[in-house]
């Protein structure tokens, strides 16, 4: 098996993603704020679908004045496409199919400001989406000293 070589900015969004992921309920929602390329998103919700807890993945980063977002389901959800035109809505442009999903939102994005205003409207479309309102969002990984 080949295994492509990824840059310095890969592994900087990957620890932006631990370090800012969110679980709601059997969601992983995260923002990685600035992207190095648009199709990290789908990068790092590739690689946060496997936590135990997950059953969808929705991540969000902006490239170019453009937001960007991904959306995983595990194998038994299958309707991500249907998920990311729900929670999109008419607020951009989305598809995708069976457990994989993508948008662009149509709102041009020059700030972290902007984005997070989006991508907590678009968690919160997605909690609705799937039932899982009510509970507070906690941190993927605990806050405080690092593991060594």
């Amino acid at each position: 098996m080949t295994h492509p070589k990824v840059s310095r900015a890969h592994f900087a969004a990957l620890d932006r993603a631990l370090r800012s992921a969110e679980i709601h309920g059997n969601i992983v929602a995260v923002n990685l704020g600035r992207l190095g390329y648009p199709d990290l998103v789908a990068e790092i919700a590739d690689l946060l679908l496997p936590y135990e807890g997950a059953k969808l993945v929705l991540c969000a980063g902006h490239y170019d004045g453009s937001a960007y977002l991904s959306l995983r389901a595990e194998p038994t959800q299958r309707r991500a496409g249907t998920l990311m035109r729900a929670i999109v809505g008419t607020s951009g442009a989305a598809g995708g199919h069976g457990t994989m999903a993508g948008a662009r939102l149509f709102t041009k994005v020059r700030s972290g400001r902007t984005l997070d205003a989006e991508f907590k409207r678009l968690v919160a479309n997605l909690r609705e989406a799937t039932n899982q309102n009510g509970k507070a969002p906690i941190p993927l990984l605990p806050h405080g000293r690092r593991g060594r």
